[in-house]
């Protein structure tokens, strides 16, 4: 195997690694917020870790060149910030639609392995 080839297949142990704990940190927020259990003065902190998740994400598929995460993961950021600028409300439908997501991100990477 030559060196740009374990170089990619690091990338891709990485991304994969990357992936699980990204959906897990956005799943859990999310979760939080649907089941009320994020007081008002740590909202905004809330929302930006599951914002850097979604980034984070975005930028690892971006690495390995797996648009559709990379699609995915940029619509999840959009959400997150229309949220955090209060031009979105947290509803049963937006909390669906975002698991959702998670799972076709999951489901990319089931298919891609």
């Amino acid at each position: 195997m030559g060196r740009s080839a374990r170089i990619r297949e690091q990338l891709i142990v990485s991304f994969r690694a990357e992936l699980n704990e990204h959906i897990q940190t956005m799943t859990n927020g999310l979760l939080a917020f649907e089941e009320g259990r994020v007081p008002s003065e740590e909202r905004r902190a809330r929302l930006e870790t599951i914002f850097r998740a979604a980034h984070s994400l975005k930028g690892a598929a971006r690495a390995v060149n797996v648009s559709v995460v990379e699609q995915l993961a940029h619509s999840i950021e959009n959400v997150l910030d229309a949220i955090q600028r209060d031009a979105v409300a947290l509803t049963p439908p937006l909390f669906t639609a975002c698991y959702r997501a998670l799972d076709a991100v999951q489901a990319v990477q089931a298919a891609y392995e």
